[in-house]
């Protein structure tokens, strides 16, 4: 809502440095056979999102999820592998996954995050 050009420049500037990076991270691990895999942690306010439009519905013209799907759009277009985990925690959204006063999992909330990723890389038999 409230930023300038020279916000919107440097955040430009910021996603284009990122995904620089990921690319040039991406070939060197591929030169030495080991695979990159992204974990895509929601931000809290995704998995209440209905919640919070509930309560305030002027925000329903933001769209909560356009940097992670811009992400994974990013990582598809750069065969990179990833780990969407919003619907993950969302299974587990009334349990305690995140601490109330800030957006950090809680060390449930970590456990969850960490068994979902063991299960994908068994899935894809990397845990050796």
């Amino acid at each position: 809502e409230n930023l300038n050009n020279k916000s919107l420049v440097q955040i430009a500037v910021g996603k284009r440095l990122a995904e620089k990076s990921l690319v040039d991270l991406k070939q060197l691990l591929d030169t030495n056979n080991i695979q990159l895999v992204l974990v895509l942690l929601p931000i809290k306010e995704q998995i209440y999102w209905d919640i919070i439009l509930r309560n305030n519905p002027e925000y329903a013209y933001i769209d909560i999820n356009y940097v992670t799907n811009s992400v994974k759009d990013f990582a598809d277009e750069n065969q990179i592998s990833y780990i969407d985990m919003r619907d993950e925690l969302s299974k587990h959204r009334m349990e305690d996954i995140y601490f109330p006063y800030d957006g950090h999992l809680t060390p449930h909330g970590n456990s969850i995050v960490a068994n979902a990723v063991y299960r994908y890389l068994a899935y894809e038999n990397m845990t050796n």
